[in-house]
């Protein structure tokens, strides 16, 4: 393998006229060897590139589209190989000699009219050897690489990739950019590659080119390539005495702290914590990636395929050549029957207890997953944010009395989590937790300063994580959650902060808000949503509900709430205390999630004083520069007939059949069939993703792998079991079901022994037992809830007689 090969992709969308664009690129890159689809040449076209070969395969019908090229240093050993001209791929396959043979490199193109089977895919690979890279435009989406989506195209060939043991390599961002804005960006642009390790190999994406595609480089490495480690203050070899003297040592106390100047100098000196942390902690030494030692027969049988493999070279005797083949498939087959059984046994090894220091978990962590789609921003005027930073000037958030003991910021010290995730200044618990006294008054005097004059350092605003929010669009800027990596030290002090003005501000807090406050779930919150609904249905009326997603503009606003703030959720629900009711609407808000619900047995009233509650809100939103998401407008009935559209902002609200609130799904008719299979759905993937480490075949012990279940699985179909478990009785074997055939996946237990067997002797609870469970426990709670909604929800009085024949969520504790 050459060293350091860089290899790019790119779907000119038309060569000739990108020629001067494309020699810029080769030459700023330093590429070696470029793969080109759509190359649109004919047998009348020309093209050259100095210091490079150029390859062309057209399209076999000999007219200007599809087509594939390679262009190749001349410097580098090469030859070519026999193109393959077929309507449903054009590839172009050039070899590359190296020390470890010849490594075969491939331009591929697919059109995206023709439909590829297995076998086509087959016809096409097999013409590339053992040991080859393979890239270019193959129109098939998959979520595996990092698609957006899964079309069937992209299915068929996943499937082949996994039948032939091939690694795909994507960046998992966008290669495709559609003409048309209203057209989504999407990845078609991968590499397969076969007999090369993913250790070798690394992939970047380029802005560089650009047609209706950008281009990806692979870099191709005769050394394993390293990739970066998070940075840390800290190891387990931090000296904490040189740590805690640097700190005495270079603290100063006696500084003034009264204004805005004095209060961020103050806040930089404190910095000393780093400075002592990175002279206190010694210079990790890099591991040695050297190749395990194998065992005595496989290397036996290594030196057999060498003895084999000079035989048959001098002799060229067909016989000789089947002896080498024979026995490189045999040692292929040993070095595989080892790493199953190393796998193995270290799977025996782990346990979820204390005695392994919890290695299951941190396995579960690692579990192989697809790259996550890494989806453009959209921008506005139709132009999308393509680079890291480009997003991240899209979504990037700057977060905008009593004196302090040095006793209480050391008792609020104590208290913090040792695992929590630092933030850019990677301070971390640990750490805190480590000072000395002199940094304790000094960060006291710091706090005290602030409070007296009222300026929040700067250093302590700034949040650097977002994450997509799950069934958002991801090309808009407000789909993103800022999960706010705060500074530790500004913690702290929120911490500090809220102990005091807590207990101020309890009796302005509205009874609807139940996010933020202690003894509030979403479960509440839903089962007052779920149970106005349910009163309505069974007395025959239609009413309307209308979700509404309160999340401020993601720009720096003084009304922003950063996300794992201390202080801010309950800033957040003083902020919104005020906000608007109305007599006949029904509204519940869990933090900036908010529900209305207008009940009326004549569809137009219910639809009017919904719209009435919506304009006060609009006005309000206007006054306090609050910014509403996305929202949905559902007609809960048993007719067919929906209510009427009301608009926001002079924007209708889109209708639909069901909406997602707090994570469970509210179907038109309240069945909760929607919400069930979406999770069997869930559980399905979860299960798929960590078959190898929790399956028939792996040698896991049983009470690790019920663990896992209990840990990994069963939470995700007990969230809302409360409400949702009113359903129908076909709706819950759905789960029961998939809750059986794990145990029997997981356990190899065979088809003849019971179910009833099975739970016995796991010791674990059906379905049916833990509705029953939940309810008791979900019902006591509310008998001791101090919220009058949430004790409300305990009567059952509104409805004397039942006309449908469905379970109330007063009834599980009894259903079963």
């Amino acid at each position: 393998m050459i060293h350091n090969l860089r290899i790019s992709q790119w779907n000119a969308n038309g060569l000739i006229e990108r020629r001067y664009e494309l020699e810029a690129y080769l030459k700023t890159n330093d590429i070696d060897i470029m793969l080109k689809a759509e190359t649109r040449f004919t047998e009348k076209s020309y093209f050259s590139m100095k210091n490079y070969n150029c390859y062309f395969t057209n399209h076999p019908l000999g007219n200007a589209h599809g087509g594939t090229g390679i262009l190749v240093k001349n410097k580098i050993k090469q030859y070519i190989l026999p193109k393959f001209e077929k309507n449903f791929i054009q590839a172009t396959t050039v070899a590359i000699v190296g020390p470890n043979g010849p490594l075969h490199i491939s331009a591929t193109y697919c059109p995206p009219r023709h439909k590829i089977t297995s076998e086509k895919y087959h016809e096409f690979f097999s013409t590339l050897g053992t040991r080859y890279i393979t890239g270019g435009d193959w129109n098939a989406k998959h979520c595996f690489w990092g698609s957006r989506l899964t079309l069937p195209r992209g299915r068929q060939l996943y499937k082949y990739i996994q039948q032939q043991n091939m690694e795909c390599i994507s960046t998992g961002e966008p290669t495709y950019w559609p003409a048309d804005p209203n057209k989504t960006p999407d990845l078609l642009d991968i590499y397969i590659c076969k007999g090369i390790s993913q250790s070798y190999l690394q992939v970047q994406p380029s802005t560089d080119l650009y047609s209706d595609h950008t281009p990806t480089i692979l870099t191709v490495s005769s050394e394993i390539i390293l990739r970066e480690e998070t940075q840390k203050l800290s190891t387990k070899h931090t000296n904490w005495e040189v740590f805690r003297s640097y700190i005495n040592e270079s603290s100063v106390l006696n500084i003034p702290l009264k204004n805005a100047e004095q209060i961020e100098a103050a806040v930089e000196h404190f910095n000393v914590i780093q400075s002592a942390a990175w002279n206190a902690t010694p210079t990790t030494k890099k591991k040695n990636h050297q190749n395990k030692e194998y065992p005595l027969y496989i290397r036996n049988k290594i030196k057999e395929k060498r003895r084999l493999r000079t035989i048959w070279q001098k002799s060229h005797y067909p016989m000789d050549k089947r002896n080498f083949n024979r026995c490189t498939q045999e040692l292929k087959q040993l070095i595989r029957q080892m790493k199953e059984e190393s796998l193995q046994e270290r799977l025996h090894s782990l346990t979820h207890t204390a005695n392994t220091n919890y290695l299951l978990w941190k396995v579960t962590k690692h579990i192989r997953r697809p790259p996550n789609h890494n989806p453009p921003i959209r921008k506005g005027n139709d132009h999308w944010a393509r680079s890291s930073q480009e997003k991240v000037d899209c979504v990037l958030l700057i977060i905008y009395k009593g004196e302090r003991s040095p006793e209480e910021v050391l008792k609020t010290v104590k208290s913090l989590r040792n695992k929590k995730a630092p933030g850019y200044d990677l301070i971390t618990a640990e750490i805190v937790k480590q000072f000395p006294k002199k940094g304790i008054m000094l960060m006291t005097a710091i706090f005290n300063g602030v409070l007296r004059t009222g300026c929040y350092p700067a250093q302590w605003k700034i949040a650097q994580i977002m994450i997509p929010k799950p069934g958002k669009n991801p090309s808009e800027v407000s789909s993103y959650r800022p999960i706010s990596l705060l500074p530790l030290v500004s913690k702290v002090f929120e911490k500090l902060l809220l102990k005091r003005i807590k207990p101020l501000i309890s009796d302005y807090i509205p009874q609807h808000q139940f996010g933020f406050r202690e003894k509030h779930s979403t479960i509440e919150q839903v089962h007052r949503i779920v149970n106005v609904i349910n009163e309505t249905l069974e007395k025959n009326r239609c009413f309307e509900v209308k979700f509404q997603d309160s999340v401020s503009n993601l720009k720096p606003i003084k009304a922003l709430v950063p996300q794992r703030s201390i202080l801010g959720p309950l800033l957040y629900v003083l902020y919104t205390a005020d906000l608007p009711l109305h007599p006949k609407v029904t509204t519940g808000t869990f933090a900036d999630d908010t529900a209305l619900l207008s009940i009326d047995a004549d569809p137009s009233t219910a639809s009017s004083n919904l719209q009435k509650n919506i304009i006060e809100i609009e006005k309000w939103l206007a006054k306090w520069r609050i910014k509403v998401n996305e929202s949905s407008h559902v007609t809960f009935t048993l007719h067919r007939k929906s209510c009427l559209q009301v608009f926001i902002n002079q924007i209708e609200i889109s209708q639909a059949d069901e909406a997602k609130y707090l994570g469970m799904y509210l179907d038109r008719r309240l069945t909760w069939r929607k919400h069930i299979w979406t999770k069997r759905k869930q559980l399905d993937m979860q299960l798929r993703n960590m078959y190898w480490l929790a399956g028939r075949r792996s040698q896991l012990s049983p009470e690790s792998k019920i663990a896992i279940y209990k840990s990994i699985l069963r939470p995700v179909w007990t969230y809302g079991i409360q409400l949702w478990s009113a359903t129908k009785e076909s709706n819950i074997d759905i789960i029961e079901c998939f809750q059986t055939k794990t145990f029997r996946t997981m356990l190899g237990i065979p088809y003849y022994v019971s179910n009833k067997f099975i739970y016995d002797d796991l010791r674990i609870n059906t379905v049916r037992i833990e509705i029953s469970k939940f309810s008791r426990n979900y019902m006591t709670r509310l008998s001791q809830h101090y919220n009058i909604l949430a004790t409300g929800l305990l009567d059952s009085t509104c409805v004397r007689f039942r006309r449908l024949k469905r379970s109330n969520t007063l009834d599980l504790t009894h259903r079963f």
